[in-house]
């Protein structure tokens, strides 16, 4: 087992980036929307998705939030900000190895606010969330608490 567990730690120069979205961004819902969109960026190097492993997005309020196992797919979080609070949240990118799951590389943290969503108006209309091509994106709904 220890000769398989070397052989799936990928390479030492294996390296993961968070580029977008930029370090103190704000998150605000639309007030005729329940949700707004975070897409996440990342710039891998020395890994390769699928073969390798996957690369996961980690919260600071949750832990992992998902793993991305696809390189070409981009991550959408649909973000349900919480009611009558800001939420303010780190997030990170580590590569994953496939067979054991190690943690090869952990990016800098990246700090997302989600500022409070208003209570809907009884009887309001609310915009529906964004479409994306599902070949191209994958979209994850998180919901942070205060």
């Amino acid at each position: 087992m220890a000769m398989t567990r070397a052989l799936t730690l990928g390479r030492g120069a294996s390296r993961i980036t968070v580029v977008g979205p930029p370090n103190g961004t704000l998150a605000a819902a639309d007030p005729s929307s329940a949700t707004v969109d975070v897409a996440f960026f990342v710039d891998i190097d020395a890994f390769e998705i699928g073969r390798e492993g996957s690369w996961c997005l980690v919260a600071s309020d949750i832990g992992m939030v998902t793993c991305v196992l696809q390189r070409h797919l981009r991550l959408v979080l649909r973000v349900t900000p919480p009611v009558g609070c800001a939420a303010k949240i780190a997030f990170h990118a580590e590569l994953k190895s496939n067979v054991y799951g190690d943690v090869l590389f952990k990016s800098a943290p990246v700090a997302v606010a989600v500022a409070p969503r208003t209570p809907p108006v009884p009887g309001g209309a609310t915009d529906p969330p964004p479409a994306y091509p599902a070949t191209e994106v994958l979209v994850w709904p998180y919901a942070p608490s205060c």
